[in-house]
C-alpha cells in the first residue's frame, strides 16, 4: 500500500512541477530573484548593450565612488563562469580598487552551482557586462534590463516594471 500512494503522489506531483525547457528570449520568474532570460552565446543585441555599457563604465565608477544623496542602488552584471558554464549575474554592495569590482551576488544561479546569493566575488572590469544605479526613482545605465523590457509584450513588460521598484524612462 505505502508503495502505491508513493507512486500516485509522484504522479500528481510530476505535471504541476514541470517546466518546459527554456527558450532564448524567454522571460522567466523566480521566487525572490529577478526575472531571467536565456541569452544566446552571439546575441548582437546583448553584445551591442554589453559594448555601450563599457564604453561608459568609466562614468559608473565615478559616481559609485562619489554619490550624491539621491543616487542608490549601484550594482554590476559580471559574467561568471564555472566549469563550461557562464551566467551574468549582479553585484552589489560595491568597491572598486582601481581594476577589480568587490561584491555580493545578488541573485541565485541558474547554472552556476558552487556560487550563492550572498557570496562575496571579485571581477576584474573586463568582465562587467552592465552596470545601474538608481538617482532620484530613475534607473542610469541598466542597459540589459532596457534591453529586456524593449523585446517583452505588454504584459510582461508590467510584470517587470511592478517587479523593479524604479522607472525604467
Amino acid at each position: 500500500m505505502r508503495r502505491c500512494l508513493f507512486l500516485v503522489a509522484i504522479v500528481v506531483c510530476v505535471p504541476s512541477c514541470y517546466r518546459p525547457p527554456l527558450k532564448e528570449g524567454e522571460l522567466r520568474e523566480r521566487i525572490n530573484n529577478p526575472y531571467y532570460v536565456l541569452v544566446g552565446d552571439h546575441d548582437s543585441e546583448w553584445d551591442r548593450e554589453a559594448v555601450e555599457s563599457q564604453a561608459h563604465l568609466a562614468q559608473f565608477i565615478r559616481v559609485m565612488q562619489e554619490p550624491k544623496a539621491n543616487q542608490t542602488g549601484f550594482a554590476v552584471k559580471a559574467i561568471l563562469q564555472e566549469g563550461n558554464h557562464s551566467e551574468a549575474i549582479w553585484l552589489t554592495s560595491l568597491h572598486f580598487d582601481g581594476k577589480t569590482f568587490h561584491g555580493k551576488v545578488n541573485n541565485d544561479p541558474i547554472h552556476l552551482r558552487k556560487i550563492n546569493v550572498g557570496d562575496r566575488m571579485s571581477v576584474d572590469q573586463s568582465r562587467i557586462r552592465d552596470w545601474m544605479y538608481i538617482e532620484n526613482g530613475q534607473l542610469r545605465g541598466g542597459y540589459t534590463i532596457k534591453l529586456l523590457h524593449r523585446q517583452l509584450d505588454i504584459v510582461q513588460k508590467k510584470k517587470l516594471e511592478d517587479s523593479l521598484g524604479f522607472a525604467m524612462h
